[in-house]
């Protein structure tokens, strides 16, 4: 696997589980989605908003404007990498178009 250590939560997560085999798929998405909306939402759109960073979410997307492009791709890069314990190619998956 690319990322070891994402694989390894996953298979635990469905695996060591204590409920039954056909929820655990459910939980386990669940999961990951709570996950992901904490780090978005809570994190780093928080942060965006503490510096006047004007920032929206759409899906699994952040837009903001050209002049704060940078400060919350920074953003972004620093609450991934300190949440998922280091794991990334492209540390935060935000794309200038």
């Amino acid at each position: 696997s690319e990322y070891p250590s994402v694989d390894r939560m996953l298979v635990d997560l469905k695996t060591n589980n204590p409920l039954p085999k056909a929820n655990r798929h459910k939980q386990t998405s669940r999961l990951l989605q709570h996950i992901e909306a904490s780090m978005m939402i809570g994190r780093i759109c928080a942060r965006a908003m503490e510096r006047q960073i004007p920032v929206v979410t759409l899906h699994d997307g952040l837009f903001t404007t050209p002049q704060g492009y940078p400060d919350l791709r920074r953003i972004a890069a620093d609450e991934i990498r300190l949440g998922n314990g280091g794991f990334q190619k492209n540390p935060c998956g935000i794309q200038r178009h």
